[in-house]
């Protein structure tokens, strides 16, 4: 599993928290496990733009 939480950017010199109009997930929030060649992938977003988590 990789997770990453409170995520910040640094922005005009300042952090950040992460929200939805500066950190927008792309391509998209629901990757395609065989675009991975991981058919167990799962990805969640447990808190928007500040939060994910990956398991494998």
């Amino acid at each position: 599993m990789f997770e990453s939480s409170q995520l910040q950017l640094r922005i005009g010199g300042q952090w950040t928290p992460a929200t939805e109009s500066n950190s927008p997930l792309q391509p998209t929030a629901n990757p395609n496990p065989s675009d991975y060649s991981c058919s167990s992938l799962q990805f969640e977003v447990p808190t928007p733009n500040s939060n994910w988590r990956v398991t494998v």
